[in-house]
């Protein structure tokens, strides 16, 4: 393997990872990883735990801030 085959897989693995950070960085640590783990899933065609993973991510944007609501109408 010559020098500039390692450096296009040190490249490739760097891309791969920020690709994977992506998600994570964009919508947060929570809803992040759950739009990490959907996007796996459809591109390995899992797409009922895809379609899961996204129920889930709705469903916890939307309960956020409607707890968050509730709790301070109490206060």
């Amino acid at each position: 393997m010559d020098s500039k085959s390692r450096l296009d897989l040190g490249a490739r693995r760097i891309l791969a990872a920020t690709a994977r950070l992506g998600p994570w960085v964009i919508f947060g640590p929570i809803t992040g990883v759950m739009s990490g783990a959907a996007i796996r899933c459809f591109r390995r065609g899992r797409w009922g735990l895809g379609c899961f993973w996204l129920a889930l991510n709705l469903f916890i944007l939307l309960a956020l801030p409607l707890t968050t609501t509730l709790l301070a109408a109490r206060i």
